[in-house]
């Protein structure tokens, strides 16, 4: 949302922490309104399938019906304004038996809320988990993507 009425409501909410996570865009806000005319153009002329795994919604925190994920309703209803429910999408995620994380976005945002929500699970297991990120700043995306696959037990 707007940076200067996040940090007006943090000024009055001692204990509570803020931290700006650097963006390329204001996703996740009303700011992103005025392209959903233009994004429902797009996303109804998409052919879409059901996909072949799991999918999480990060705002469910749960598996999807994989038919409602073929239209182009449920990508709009993404008005960017409703919470994200990272932590209990990771924690399905878990509950799926996933224990490697790739990140396919600029940056490693999710992966260290994806870390942080870990750490802060209640697991009930040993379990190690992997975290990779397809796209590092000021690394080659050639040397990187070929580093994530040996990360993730493959070879390049």
């Amino acid at each position: 949302g707007n940076s200067r009425g996040i940090q007006r409501l943090a000024s009055v909410m001692p204990g509570v922490r803020v931290e700006f996570v650097p963006l390329p865009a204001a996703l996740h806000t009303r700011l992103v309104s005025p392209l959903l005319p233009d994004m429902k153009v797009v996303l109804e002329a998409i052919k879409y399938r059901p996909p072949r795994y799991h999918i999480v919604s990060i705002f469910s925190g749960r598996c999807i019906d994989g038919e409602e994920l073929t239209q182009a309703s449920y990508w709009l209803q993404h008005d960017m304004e409703k919470p994200m429910n990272w932590a209990d999408g990771v924690g399905e995620l878990v509950r799926l038996g996933c224990n490697a994380f790739l990140e396919i976005s600029h940056g490693q945002n999710l992966a260290f809320a994806t870390r942080y929500c870990l750490a802060k699970a209640k697991t009930g297991t040993n379990q190690s988990y992997k975290w990779c990120s397809s796209f590092v700043d000021g690394i080659d995306e050639l040397q990187n993507l070929q580093q994530v696959i040996e990360d993730l037990g493959g070879s390049s």
